[in-house]
């Protein structure tokens, strides 16, 4: 009797890691399906970014603003427009042309326009495109870090769902990686963040979110270690056939 409850316990347990290894299986190919996804969208992002960049030293290179007492003079490639502004209104128009001038005077598009004119009168646009390139191409280093590191974040959980172990030493590796690409995404990042606060004359903002996240990823190479050792007594099939 005690025999055939032991058996009968041993095969619901059994049940249960059948059940409970589909679902880790099942999440595994979520992740790396939604990881494959991400990935595209970064590429799509370096390339609108590289084409950013090269429309900034192009658009710099022909806006000029010259500012007055009461006219201020902007030219946008060939063509010449004078405004005033206020708290109130601002107006807009091209040269000789006043008639079909432009007045904006909602509150929400008049703080809008007038930070950007506070922006371009108070600052050097040469060296404000100096600073907007250098700040791109941090965010294009950025970005190519993480579409590697993704690479690896798809291979982890690809194994994760195809091998017979998640605790493999190859997923320990690919782990090594990942926590190495976070760090240097950390530090690319800090200096994203320098940059910004030079040019838009912010506050230096450093989040500690990616430390943590680094901090996370080496205590999972350190159970992933541990699990691997685990895995190697049990002749390396902690997943059932």
């Amino acid at each position: 009797m005690e025999k055939e409850k032991r058996v009968r316990k041993e095969e619901n347990d059994f049940t249960i890691d059948e059940v409970k290894q589909k679902r880790l299986r099942t999440l595994s190919k979520i992740i790396y399906i939604f990881v494959k996804i991400i990935s595209v969208f970064l590429i799509v992002g370096i390339v609108g970014i590289f084409i950013a960049m090269l429309c900034v030293p192009i658009i710099s290179s022909n806006v000029k603003i010259e500012k007055a007492n009461e006219e201020n003079h902007l030219r946008v490639f060939d063509k010449d427009f004078y405004y005033t502004r206020s708290l109130d209104t601002i107006t807009i128009y091209e040269k000789d042309d006043f008639e079909n001038r432009e007045v904006i005077d909602k509150k929400e598009d008049i703080r809008f326009f007038n930070n950007i004119f506070t922006y371009l009168e108070d600052n050097n646009l040469t060296k404000l495109s100096i600073l907007l390139e250098i700040e791109l191409v941090l965010i294009t280093v950025l970005l190519f870090i993480q579409f590697f590191m993704l690479r690896n974040v798809y291979t982890l959980f690809k194994n994760i769902h195809d091998k017979t172990s998640p605790f493999i030493k190859d997923n320990i590796v690919l782990l090594e990686k990942i926590a190495k690409f976070l760090i240097i995404s950390l530090i690319v990042s800090v200096l994203i963040d320098l940059v910004s606060s030079i040019l838009f004359d912010a506050s230096l903002n450093i989040s500690l979110t990616n430390v943590i996240e680094i901090l996370v990823v080496y205590c999972v190479i350190y159970i992933f270690e541990y699990g691997n050792k685990i895995d190697s007594s049990v002749n390396g099939k902690i997943y059932s056939e």
